[in-house]
């Protein structure tokens, strides 16, 4: 609690319009805190300048959060594509520092690279259980211009080559009839 100015004579009012004895009302009053005009304006900036950091900061994170889905969207759509950093970042008109930011945050720790590689893997898997196009066919359309890059990078995350994913996959399919 506090007090703009002691005002003794509204003190003594009061305790008559309540029926308080006016000396304990006197020792109350007295205890607080008494803040000038300056004081209380002061702390209503802060105050409002608080809030309005909040609110800020919250409509920045919300409008990263668009910005990461409208870009991991147009990744999923675009795999077929080269998408480098640098496209990507020309794309969305964000720095490298900002892009390399977001996938982190929103993206359980996975750089932008790993991200891309991963989702085109997925897809090369997906296409290897459901076409009957050729490894060389596949590791194209998910944006692989190197058939070898494309055959030991999904070594690397899958622990088998896609020919051997394709076939083990098949096999599943007719062991499942």
């Amino acid at each position: 609690q506090y007090v703009k100015n002691k005002d003794i004579k509204q003190i003594e009012r009061y305790a008559k319009e309540q029926n308080i004895e006016e000396p304990k009302l006197l020792k109350a009053y007295e205890s607080l805190t008494v803040f000038t005009s300056a004081q209380i304006k002061a702390t209503c900036n802060v105050l409002q300048s608080t809030i309005l950091n909040i609110w800020a900061t919250d409509a920045i994170r919300r409008d990263d959060k668009d910005k990461f889905e409208k870009i991991r969207e147009y990744i999923l759509n675009h795999l077929h594509l080269p998408l480098t950093v640098e496209f990507l970042c020309k794309k969305f008109f964000i720095g490298k520092q900002q892009l390399y930011s977001l996938f982190r945050q929103n993206n359980n720790e996975l750089t932008l690279k790993q991200y891309i590689l991963e989702k085109k893997i997925e897809q090369a898997k997906k296409m290897l259980r459901t076409t009957d196009l050729h490894v060389t066919q596949i590791a194209e359309a998910v944006g692989f211009n190197d058939y070898n890059n494309f055959i030991q990078r999904f070594k690397r995350i899958v622990g088998i080559s896609p020919l051997q994913y394709k076939i083990r996959e098949r096999e599943n399919i007719i062991t499942d009839c």
